[in-house]
């Protein structure tokens, strides 16, 4: 059976990430690409699920909840150059990878995980030689992030502290801080917030 959580297009084919076990009837589990052909593999295996891909300096970046890229220890991110797997330092410990985003040159990786040597967090950034927490305050998990108007802009379930709310679910914004609901940051909260 096929759940896709994770689509990308690296060196122009489509990587499709999520949690399955074969794809078109080939032993091809959690991440696959379509060349415009036929379904292949990317690379020697992972070990579990795919659940966020991104673009970050050329490479394809790969979250989720697995452990090994090809026997390399990962745990639950890694690199793929079209040639190799490499883990980003020690990777990230937890429940996995919700989504990536690049920001100021920077990838940010949103889910339920922690730091090596750091906290329990909801988002991290990686500077390319290591993992930094940057929102374990948020209290509660981060699923998606994306760069709007030169900021990062982040979403889930989470209490505070930049709230602008519906039915439980948040959005914030990591910089810079302005009042609730304020997203334009111009000290009125109006249309242009919207």
């Amino acid at each position: 059976s096929w759940i896709v959580l994770a689509l990308e297009v690296f060196q122009g084919d489509l990587i499709v990430g999520g949690n399955f076990s074969s794809v078109d009837g080939q032993d091809i589990p959690y991440l696959a690409r379509w060349n415009g052909e036929t379904w292949l593999p990317v690379g020697p295996r992972l070990n579990g699920g795919v659940s966020a891909l991104a673009i970050h300096d050329s490479k394809l970046i790969v979250g989720g909840g697995f452990t090994t890229a090809d026997g390399v220890q990962t745990s639950n991110v890694a690199e793929w150059d079209g040639a190799n797997w490499t883990p980003l330092d020690m990777g990230l410990g937890g429940y996995g990878i919700s989504d990536f985003a690049t920001y100021n040159d920077e990838l940010y990786a949103s889910g339920s995980f922690w730091v090596p040597g750091g906290n329990s967090g909801y988002i991290a950034r990686w500077d390319g030689e290591a993992w930094t927490d940057v929102a374990a305050s948020l209290g509660g998990e981060v699923y998606a992030l994306q760069v709007w108007n030169g900021e990062l802009v982040v979403g889930g379930d989470y209490p505070y502290p930049y709230e602008w709310s519906t039915d439980n679910y948040y959005v914030a914004r990591l910089a810079p801080v302005c009042r609730v609901g304020d997203m334009n940051c111009d000290s009125v909260i109006d249309v242009g917030d919207v």
